[in-house]
């Protein structure tokens, strides 16, 4: 089954749209056309829910500003200190709970590879050099693509 937002009159600025069919719940933010889809388990059903939800407030925790609690690092509990957009200030405890270190690379370490790894292709011109290979196969569709990229790579080694 899925249900498709339509138009809408009255709803407040950036308004949530949460759609519940069973057990099942899924949330977007209100946008025309927003399709929520679900797997149909348990047939047609005789109605669903739909509310509408408004921010109230927004904090983003990073995982590794937690690391300093002295507690099980599997689960870190932390205090969020919030103000509503009536400036009135509110506190909301949470328990986290990571993985253990060595069932997942920090994601931190990810994206310094990552930078590090696209920093290196740009800083040798590699990415335009691929591009440019690539645009004169498509162009040329020689009958052994392998060949001919070889051909093109010893071609610019030689020009070096």
């Amino acid at each position: 089954m899925e249900v498709v937002v339509g138009s809408a009159v009255g709803l407040p600025e950036k308004a949530y749209l949460s759609v519940r069919l069973g057990e099942q719940r899924k949330q977007a933010l209100y946008k025309p056309g927003e399709i929520f889809q679900f797997d149909g388990r348990g047939g047609i059903p005789r109605r669903f829910t739909v509310d509408i939800f408004e921010k109230v407030a927004t904090k983003q925790v990073t995982i590794s500003d937690l690391a300093h609690l002295e507690m099980d690092p599997s689960a870190r509990k932390c205090d969020l200190e919030l103000v509503n957009r009536a400036g009135v200030p509110m506190k909301l405890g949470l328990q986290v709970k990571v993985p253990a270190e060595k069932d997942a690379q920090p994601r931190l370490a990810k994206d310094q590879a990552t930078m590090k790894a696209k920093n290196y292709l740009e800083g040798h011109a590699v990415k335009n050099f691929l591009q440019e290979m690539v645009q004169t196969l498509l162009a040329e569709e020689p009958e052994d693509p392998i060949s001919f990229m070889g051909g093109y790579l010893q071609g610019r080694r030689g020009g070096d």
